[in-house]
């Protein structure tokens, strides 16, 4: 009973130490903010191994001012909460057009 408390305590403290990341890119003179688009990015084996491949310059579209956003923000978190015990984690791919 001890090493379950334990091991419980230890799964909540890290997933307390876990941080939200934002990475910004601005492609040309960056985007206008008049279109945004949003696509998850899965991870398997907590981020080692992409699932699927989201590719900004495609859901830019034929744009050549945009701004590429990605993040693991609260909202990743919470459905890594989830999925994170199965080893599948994902963040969150923005590209404003």
């Amino acid at each position: 009973m001890y090493n379950l408390k334990i091991s419980i305590a230890v799964v909540l403290i890290c997933f307390l130490l876990m941080s939200c990341y934002t990475i910004k890119q601005d492609i040309g003179s960056g985007a206008p903010k008049v279109t945004v688009v949003h696509k998850h990015k899965w991870y398997a084996l907590w981020g080692i191994s992409p699932l699927n491949t989201v590719d900004a310059k495609k859901l830019a579209g034929t744009s050549t001012n945009y701004s590429i956003k990605t993040q693991f923000s609260f909202s990743d978190m919470l459905i890594s909460l989830v999925t994170g015990c199965f080893s599948i984690v994902t963040e969150t791919v923005t590209v404003t057009k």
